[in-house]
């Protein structure tokens, strides 16, 4: 996702995207607390936080900040739990195509973003 978020904003001058990739959950909550994002990013399945208690934890801190959750595991049982976090929240199943997460960027931040190959 960062490869291809980075590729769509070289390509345009007067976007600046800043990426901050943080593989721990509980690491990345307390990032948050300190630092708001424009978007939020997170997968479902996570060591030790799951996506949803991230986002649940995030949402009481920014509750108008955008979510996309990822998932390889796209049951009814973890759409309901992201969907109680956040109702807001778009979900991308795994794997994703590169014109699906920008035009999900796009819906979240309002951007006008374009995947070309």
């Amino acid at each position: 996702m960062k490869r291809e978020l980075s590729f769509v904003a070289r390509k345009l001058e007067d976007v600046k995207l800043s990426i901050v990739d943080i593989q721990d959950p509980e690491i990345a909550y307390e990032y948050l607390q300190k630092c708001k994002p424009d978007l939020l990013i997170s997968d479902v399945k996570m060591p030790y936080l799951s996506g949803d208690k991230l986002v649940e934890g995030v949402k009481k801190l920014y509750p108008d900040l955008p979510v996309i959750v990822v998932t390889g595991f796209a049951t009814k049982e973890n759409i309901l739990s992201v969907y109680k976090s956040d109702k807001n929240s778009i979900i991308l199943s795994k794997p994703w195509e590169p014109e699906r997460l920008v035009a999900a960027v796009n819906q979240m931040l309002g951007t006008n973003f374009n995947w070309n190959d």
